[in-house]
C-alpha cells in the first residue's frame, strides 16, 4: 500500500490545526457537542519548519501552555476566501458592544481555568467571536460577573 505524502511547508505559512484533541477534551469537561465544534482551528503561522521529521512549530495565539510543535498529519494548508467567488462565507466578526458611550467587549462563557505564578487565571470565549479568539483573562478581571458564578456552579464537584 503506498505511503502518503505530506506537503511541504514552509516558514511563514498559514495552517489550520487539527482541534479533535481539544475537541475531546472540552466535550469531556464540558459536556458539550464535539460534533458541532470546530474541526479546525487557526489559522497559525509556521515559524519553525522541520519536514525532515514531518513537524513544524505554529505562532499559537497567546496560550503559553500549550506546546506548539505538532506534525504534520495535525496540519491542513489554510485557503484564504474568495470573496468574489463566496462573498458570503467571510465572516463578520463584530467589534465590542457600545455600553454606555463605552466599547466592551461581552463575555459568552469560561472555558478553562488555571494558576499562573500563583494567580488564578480564566479561558474567556467571546461573544460572536470564533474559539481560536478565546482568550486567558485574570481572575480579578471577572469578578463579581454572572459568567464567573455560572462557572464556579458547574465545577463545585
Amino acid at each position: 500500500m503506498p505511503v502518503a505524502r505530506s506537503k511541504a511547508r514552509a516558514l511563514q505559512d498559514l495552517v489550520l490545526l487539527d482541534s479533535s484533541d481539544h475537541r475531546k477534551r472540552l466535550h469531556t469537561r464540558q459536556r458539550c457537542a464535539a460534533k458541532l465544534m470546530d474541526h479546525f482551528d487557526g489559522p497559525y503561522r509556521i515559524v519553525k519548519a522541520q519536514p525532515e521529521i514531518s513537524s513544524y512549530t505554529l505562532q499559537l495565539n497567546g496560550d503559553d501552555t500549550a506546546v506548539p510543535f505538532f506534525h504534520t498529519g495535525k496540519l491542513k494548508t489554510y485557503r484564504e476566501n474568495d470573496v468574489t467567488l463566496f462573498p458570503n462565507r467571510e465572516p463578520a466578526w463584530p467589534g465590542p458592544v457600545d455600553v454606555g458611550g463605552e466599547p466592551k467587549y461581552v463575555i459568552e462563557d469560561i472555558v478553562d481555568e488555571r494558576t499562573r505564578a500563583g494567580k488564578r487565571q480564566y479561558l474567556v470565549s467571546w461573544v460572536s467571536w470564533p474559539s481560536d479568539s478565546d482568550s486567558w483573562e485574570p481572575a480579578e478581571a471577572l469578578d463579581n460577573t454572572e459568567v464567573l458564578d455560572r462557572w464556579e456552579c458547574r465545577n463545585e464537584e
